[in-house]
């Protein structure tokens, strides 16, 4: 009895270890990690990426809404703001591993990278989102 005893204590592996909890805590972190899309009312990010070039008049009439929704943006993963809006016009990286995504909202000369007026996102050191605006080149 008594080597029984000293064994579970030397070799605890034996003793019949359930991984249950840890599989339970480790599906917690997953889908508790998840970023959500952001949803945004009256808003078709399907128009907004058809109009890149900023040419039509879809992306000056809603980027307001864009910027309404703010606060249900900020913190957001920067690849879940590209699903919603697709890839900018421009990028910019600033200090201490920041950066800044700018989608042309007008665009009287129908440019690439042409653009007087841009809704601007600026990202953290972690790619979430920590601005949204509308500026004037």
């Amino acid at each position: 009895m008594r080597i029984k005893n000293l064994k579970t204590l030397i070799y605890p592996q034996n003793q019949g270890f359930s991984t249950k909890p840890i599989v339970f805590i480790l599906a917690i972190i997953l889908f508790s990690s998840c970023d959500r899309n952001i949803k945004i009312d009256d808003f078709s990010s399907k128009d907004w990426k058809r109009d890149f070039k900023a040419c039509g008049n879809y992306r000056i009439e809603n980027a307001q809404k864009v910027v309404d929704a703010t606060e249900r943006m900020i913190g957001k993963h920067e690849n879940t703001v590209t699903q919603l809006l697709g890839h900018p016009t421009r990028l910019d990286l600033g200090k201490k591993m920041t950066r800044s995504s700018f989608y042309a909202i007008k665009n009287d000369k129908c440019d690439d990278n042409a653009g007087e007026i841009f809704l601007v996102i600026d990202y953290n050191s972690l790619s979430q989102v920590k601005l949204v605006m509308i500026q004037k080149k």
